[in-house]
């Protein structure tokens, strides 16, 4: 299980890391090879809800070896596609495999440990997590570059084999007695095209607001409406419900549901817009950056064991609140980073949010899972993964929202109010200095001038100011709703 945790956060930053080679390879532009990241989340999210339902039908231990199958054959075609079309759906098809088996790997923690032992081993598997991200695009860097970027996805093939192999020889079979339900099936399937729908306009380029943004915006919020309030109707006649509702009806799974959703904003926003900060306006390499990424990954890493621990002797309560505080203490750091723009506070911040991480994942998962019945812990985690991926598309969304009224603002005070005259090239050019997207290096004085450099680096920095306040709001309720999630025994 700690293998499969290894093999999906690896191959997420590898790829990352290998989009321009592929970009090289195929002849298209980098905005569009994102897409090959955007179709890996979208698949994993959406059809995580109807991998619950799937469970009512089959046995656990064959689903989990029929996704590892699925994401090794579709990783091994990743590698062998000939265009960008191809390769973009078969990462689509690649995040359904993952879907498959993620959500199923914590309902075997709980099946197979103890109680005194399922803290440590969810921060083992968090553990893992943070390794995988640090060594991710280290390693990718070094296959790809010896190897070239299709290796990247043929690595997985024989990984996954072996997990395969380990899966039929050493996890049990479920004896839980099936319930199926063909309603549940296609209201599963109703809610994934609500999912894919909802996250393909999350994901537009909002850096280029314009009216065929606005226009799709609105037909895809429309269009989930719609879907929505069939999908309820629908769901009132299931006799297996898509949610289970006794999940829903739950406080205290909704309160952690919601905490770990702010969470996932802020981490994913952490993992965007610094990274703009430090290669795009301060200037630092590829190579540096990572290392300072790599901080936080380790210490989340380092933190992860012992959260685990401390749930084991204690429960999940002091890990969680002294991790979103430490998140709050994260967020404030960045805020007053357009003051010094220095790099010891960007390290610190990172460390200190790595600690964070560390201590509110293995935490969240624990309280959503503990008090789960044996039987719906496939849904809980389900849901509870859906909602965290669901948090990160979200908080990508967000920030480049911000990050582009912001730009667009300032465009108008410096053209309109400031009455300066620029031709098209000056002005894209500027919008995309103001939201970090190219690299100021890059830009020639004879194209802009100095003072005009400036103002865009202000007006980035104003836009993390800004992000990080709405963070920092963020991180304050997710603590409140944490001390009103222990008034009542949560384990």
């Amino acid at each position: 299980m700690s293998l499969l945790i290894f093999l999906g956060n690896f191959d997420f930053t590898a790829v990352a890391l290998v989009l321009p080679q592929i970009s090289k390879s195929f002849g298209s532009d980098l905005s569009r090879l994102q897409w090959i990241m955007i179709s890996y989340i979208i698949a994993s999210a959406s059809f995580i809800i109807i991998n619950t339902q799937i469970c009512n039908f089959f046995d656990k231990k064959y689903i989990f070896i029929i996704g590892c199958m699925l994401f090794s054959l579709t990783s091994l075609f990743c590698g062998l596609s000939f265009n960008v079309d191809i390769l973009i759906t078969m990462r689509f098809l690649q995040g359904i495999g993952y879907a498959l088996t993620f959500p199923l790997i914590y309902d075997f923690v709980f099946s197979i440990f103890p109680n005194e032992g399922r803290g440590f081993a969810i921060s083992v598997l968090h553990f893992t997590t943070g390794i995988a991200q640090t060594v991710g695009p280290v390693l990718g860097g070094v296959i790809s570059y010896y190897f070239g970027w299709r290796t990247v996805f043929f690595i997985n093939f024989p990984i996954c084999v072996l997990i395969i192999f380990f899966t039929i020889m050493n996890l049990p079979k479920d004896n839980y007695q099936k319930k199926s339900s063909l309603l549940g099936v296609s209201n599963a399937f109703l809610m994934f095209l609500i999912i894919v729908t909802l996250m393909l306009v999350l994901n537009q380029n909002l850096f280029e607001l314009n009216k065929n943004i606005i226009k799709n915006t609105f037909w895809g919020i429309f269009i989930c409406l719609i879907l929505l309030i069939i999908f309820i109707f629908r769901e009132k006649n299931n006799p297996i419900p898509v949610f289970n509702r006794s999940l829903l009806l739950d406080k205290q799974f909704i309160r952690i549901n919601i905490i770990r959703f702010f969470i996932q904003i802020i981490f994913v926003i952490f993992i965007f817009i610094p990274n703009l900060l430090l290669q795009n306006i301060l200037g630092y390499s590829s190579t540096f950056t990572g290392i300072i990424y790599s901080s936080m990954t380790l210490v989340f890493a380092m933190f992860s064991i012992i959260s685990g621990k401390i749930i084991d002797r204690h429960g999940p309560k002091y890990p969680l609140i002294t991790g979103i505080i430490s998140l709050i203490l994260g967020c404030l750091f960045l805020v007053f980073l357009p003051y010094t723009c220095s790099l010891s506070i960007i390290f610190s911040s990172f460390i200190v949010i790595g600690i964070a991480l560390g201590l509110t994942f293995p935490s969240s998962l624990f309280i959503c899972l503990s008090n789960t019945k044996k039987e719906n812990r496939a849904a809980a985690s389900s849901i509870f993964l859906m909602n965290a991926l669901l948090g990160c598309s979200f908080g990508v969304a967000f920030s480049g929202l911000i990050l582009s009224i912001t730009t667009k603002f300032k465009l108008y005070n410096i053209l309109n109010i400031g009455k300066l005259s620029l031709n098209n090239i000056q002005e894209t050019l500027l919008g995309k200095l103001m939201t970090g997207v190219e690299p100021l290096k890059n830009v020639s004085s004879h194209i802009l001038n100095i003072d005009l450099i400036h103002y865009a680096t202000s007006s980035f920095l104003i836009s993390l100011q800004i992000i990080m306040l709405i963070c920092l709001m963020i991180s304050v309720v997710a603590l409140w709703l944490s001390f009103k999630l222990f008034r009542k025994k949560v384990i």
